[in-house]
């Protein structure tokens, strides 16, 4: 279940000693991701409502850096990420690649590993999936 799977994300990341962000109400994310024109789904309020990222200068062990809800907004509108096709949510080695999603009719979002625009993989097809790969299989986070 992803609830479940996303306290486990959240316990890592506390394990680990990295500064967490303050959760957001869904109300608030959902007016910030309707900023870049994403009527975010319940799994995507799930999601960041649990999980809003770590400080920006921060990397986990793996050297991925989940961005705040505030720093997804600032990419993705502005930043050299900005394609609407994707939402851009995470990076790996400082931005050596990005991790994006993308809604799909179901109302789950496909996650994509995004070296740029011309070589974009999709990893999952859920957050549930992405975060599990994250916790207990790392490699599948980066395709060959």
């Amino acid at each position: 279940m992803l609830s479940e799977t996303l306290d486990k994300v959240r316990s890592h990341w506390v394990s680990e000693n990295l500064v967490l962000a303050s959760p957001l109400d869904r109300d608030d994310l959902y007016e910030r991701f309707l900023t870049l024109g994403v009527s975010a789904t319940p799994e995507i309020l799930e999601v960041f409502s649990k999980l809003n990222g770590f400080a920006e200068d921060d990397m986990d062990s793996e050297c991925l850096s989940f961005w705040t809800v505030d720093k997804i907004v600032r990419e993705n509108q502005m930043g050299w990420v900005r394609d609407r096709l994707y939402v851009h949510f995470a990076d790996f080695l400082i931005d050596s690649h990005t991790y994006a999603f993308k809604i799909n009719d179901s109302g789950s979002s496909s996650v994509y590993c995004h070296w740029d625009s011309s070589y974009v993989v999709k990893i999952c097809e859920s957050f549930e999936t992405f975060f599990e790969y994250y916790l207990f299989d790392t490699p599948k986070l980066w395709p060959s």
